[in-house]
């Protein structure tokens, strides 16, 4: 599907994430915490961890930059 997305899904660890796409790439990325700790982030050639608080939420483009500094 070229262009969609998805939300709610657990994803390896104690997080989730909501993720849109369009013309099968990524556009946006929201990940959620309930326990916190370090997430290890990777889309193509962009890696990055970002340190989550205990219920928090952290919302990233593709180049894992923050959508919401």
């Amino acid at each position: 599907m070229p262009t969609g997305g998805i939300k709610g899904a657990r994803i390896r660890g104690k997080f989730g994430t909501d993720v849109a796409w369009k013309g099968g790439r990524l556009t946006q990325a929201a990940i959620h915490s309930k326990l916190g700790g370090p997430c290890r982030l990777r889309y193509r050639d962009a890696t990055g961890v970002v340190e989550m608080k205990p219920g928090g939420a952290y919302a990233v483009y593709a180049d894992l930059k923050p959508a919401n500094p």
